[in-house]
Parts: structure tokens; C-alpha cells; sequence
């Protein structure tokens, strides 16, 4: 039996490997436009490994495991079907308009107040001892 599995706009793709074995079907991987540290998310993190793509594609695939048709769903950020210093622009509007992760970031400051927080409960555990 054959299955037709939906188009995931070439982005993510489909493991069928085990399919027909165990009826197992995964995302094999996925390519976000952008994520360039290839951690799932779309941040500032990527700024650097974009700049060592846009220096060198070739050294880029062979580190991160990549094809070129795969580089250029991560690369072609503004949608032109190329990569290069254009989508720099285009990644740094994406970043600026909320774009890429939605993860929080904690503030420094409110990494201060929760470690003194810790601080002052081990403090007072300690004392009534």
C-alpha cells in the first residue's frame, strides 16, 4: 500500500524509513529559514554561523551535514531563491519584527533576583538549624 503524504512546503520533511515496517512516520528534519546554528530556533544566536555560511557555503554544508538545496531553505530568508548579503537585511527584519523564536529570554536582572532569592532561602534554612 502506498501512502501520499502531504507536502510540507519543503521546509520539514518527512522519515518514512520505518513506515511500512512499524507504521512509524517522523519529521525527518526540518529547515527553518534562518536558523543557521540549525537548533530549532530562530534568534540572534544565528547571526554568526549566518556570517560563516555567507564566507564559506561549502565548508558550512559539509559541517552542519547539508546539501545545497537544503542550505537555501535556511539561507533564502527574503523568499528570492537565492542566498546571499541581501538576506542578511531580511534576517535582521525578521529578528527586529518579532520574528524567529518566541522562547522567553530572561532578563539579567531577573536572573539576580531569583539567585538571591536562592541565596536567602539556603540562608534561612541554614539558620533555623
Amino acid at each position: 500500500m502506498q501512502f501520499n503524504l502531504p507536502t510540507l512546503n519543503g521546509r520539514i520533511t518527512w522519515d518514512t524509513s520505518q513506515l511500512y515496517t512499524t507504521g512509524v512516520l517522523t519529521v525527518a528534519a526540518t529547515y527553518y529559514a534562518g536558523d543557521f546554528n540549525r537548533d530549532g530556533h530562530v534568534d540572534a544566536a544565528d547571526i554568526l554561523p549566518m556570517e560563516t555560511a555567507l564566507t564559506d557555503a561549502a565548508d558550512y554544508e559539509t559541517t552542519k551535514g547539508l546539501n545545497a538545496s537544503q542550505l537555501l531553505l535556511i539561507g533564502d530568508v527574503n523568499g528570492d531563491g537565492k542566498f546571499n548579503n541581501t538576506d542578511v537585511q531580511a534576517f535582521l527584519n525578521l529578528l527586529q519584527s518579532g520574528g524567529g523564536s518566541n522562547d522567553p529570554v530572561p532578563e539579567p536582572s531577573s536572573l539576580v533576583l531569583a539567585m538571591l532569592a536562592v541565596v536567602g532561602m539556603l540562608f534561612v534554612g541554614h539558620c533555623r538549624d
